[in-house]
């Protein structure tokens, strides 16, 4: 059922639905009491591992650029990537949700997932390649021994669940992690395990390590060689002209390249209704529950904020919420046409 569908519902049918929902009420409550069963006993809360989440609209010309509130995280989408409309989240997650990782690789707190989708909530692939950089902290810095090949930005590949290790440039001036990559999903700033690597010595008798030859036992011998004694016989004294030493030329070391990152205007941030609607029409209904809720703390008045939300909460099953949200929409426009209800959606979008 579409949004503008919904709209188009009569009072009759509200409050048609909303006996409907009291009765699933009251048969939950009986099913509950009779297995002895307390709602403590259930843990509602989800937990998606989510930090902070920002998502951009891609603009019909230009790039985008889109980075989190604290500046640690940034995807950079150059112009004709993604297609125009289409919607770039990124959020940032906590290390322990991270799919396992092979040995050798050490994740730190700096993990995130980014996904581009269409209005309708698909998943839409990348036309060509798309920057990803990461800015981590000190501790960081001196967690690998300032050793910079170690650093290196890990990509899960989701259908086969497989780190790959991305190409990585670091800039270490400004501790800036970016790889350039072709597709979308989880990443993850990793360190890899330092290479031990063991000196080789050689011994008087030019063996490695741990290969040293025994030296020849002497066996004394029972006769007495004599040796006999050789006068020197003096030499005439040559004068020796010193030549000067020569002193060795310093090697060049070669300066490290440091490759820009380019720069995009950033874009604003998408109305949240355009948002909540994409939800909504893809049946994502705690994502659509979300983004009303936002709506509906700026405006607690805006009607179609409040049914939007409690057809979500119907859908989910959870519903007293369903029921309250009915309730206050009935309450601010109780005789509500389906033009006065499409007029006020257009009105808030800005069309």
């Amino acid at each position: 059922m579409s949004l503008a569908t919904l709209h188009r519902i009569s009072k009759k049918q509200l409050w048609g639905a909303l006996g409907a929902l009291l009765f699933a009420v009251a048969s939950a409550f009986v099913i509950i009491a009779s297995l002895n069963q307390s709602e403590s006993d259930v843990d509602t809360t989800p937990n998606t591992g989510l930090v902070t989440r920002v998502i951009g609209i891609v603009p019909a010309s230009g790039g985008l650029s889109l980075e989190t509130d604290t500046g640690s995280i940034k995807v950079v989408l150059p112009e004709g990537v993604a297609p125009a409309g289409t919607i770039l989240s990124v959020s940032q997650i906590f290390e322990e949700s991270l799919s396992p990782l092979p040995d050798g690789l050490i994740a730190t707190d700096h993990a995130f997932e980014v996904g581009l989708f269409s209005e309708a909530g698909d998943v839409v692939e990348l036309s060509g390649e798309a920057t990803v950089s990461i800015v981590f902290d000190e501790s960081v810095f001196n967690s690998y021994d300032r050793d910079i090949t170690r650093l290196v930005i890990g990509h899960l590949k989701e259908g086969i669940v497989v780190w790959e290790q991305l190409e990585t440039n670091i800039v270490e001036d400004i501790w800036t992690a970016s790889a350039n990559v072709s597709r979308f999903s989880t990443f993850a700033l990793l360190l890899t395990n330092p290479v031990e690597t063991t000196a080789l010595t050689n011994d008087p008798f030019r063996n490695q390590v741990g290969l040293t030859e025994k030296e020849p036992a002497i066996v004394p011998s029972s006769a007495t060689v004599s040796v006999p004694v050789v006068t020197p016989v003096p030499t005439s004294t040559s004068r020796s002209t010193s030549q000067p030493t020569s002193v060795p030329t310093a090697t060049a070391v070669p300066t490290p390249r440091i490759t820009p990152i380019p720069k995009v205007t950033p874009i604003p941030k998408p109305d949240s209704r355009a948002v909540a609607e994409a939800y909504f029409v893809a049946e994502n209904w705690s994502m659509a529950i979300r983004e009303y809720s936002e709506i509906i703390s700026s405006d607690p008045n805006d009607r179609d904020a409040h049914f939007s939300r409690a057809y979500s909460y119907h859908r989910i099953g959870s519903y007293w919420p369903a029921v309250q949200d009915y309730d206050k929409a009935l309450e601010i426009e109780p005789d509500a046409s389906s033009g006065i209800g499409q007029s006020v959606v257009h009105n808030s979008r800005g069309d």
